[in-house]
């Protein structure tokens, strides 16, 4: 799923007003949430991703992207002070996210220990 995809998805789901440009710059801040909490931890990690761009393609493929409609629809009902949608849209997000973790972890061989000297 790309990032303007995931966009189109959130807006057919929840109709808004608000600007690509405030909805790319959550989806940078999932993404760099999402690489530096699962993915950096293993061996095949790939590079940190740069900021959203509409055809950058997002880390999390099916069927776990609709985590991110479910992120933006979070940002948006908490920018527009609605908290019940945003508490409910967060409890969508959590158990995709959740989801997502738990297979990329059991998929993905862990990074080479580090020693720790004190």
């Amino acid at each position: 799923m790309t990032a303007a995809q995931a966009i189109a998805l959130c807006d057919a789901l929840q109709p808004n007003d608000y600007a690509e440009a405030i909805k790319l710059s959550w989806l940078t801040t999932l993404e760099a949430s999402l690489y530096q909490e699962i993915i950096a931890w293993h061996a095949d990690a790939p590079a940190r991703p740069a900021a959203c761009a509409p055809d950058t393609v997002l880390q999390a493929g099916e069927p776990y992207s609709s985590l991110y409609a479910d992120y933006l629809a979070a940002m948006m009902h908490m920018q527009d002070g609605e908290y019940e949608r945003y508490t409910n849209a967060m409890l969508r997000y959590n158990s995709a996210y959740c989801a997502f973790a738990g297979y990329y972890n059991r998929t993905h061989a862990p990074a080479k220990a580090r020693n720790v000297h004190y």
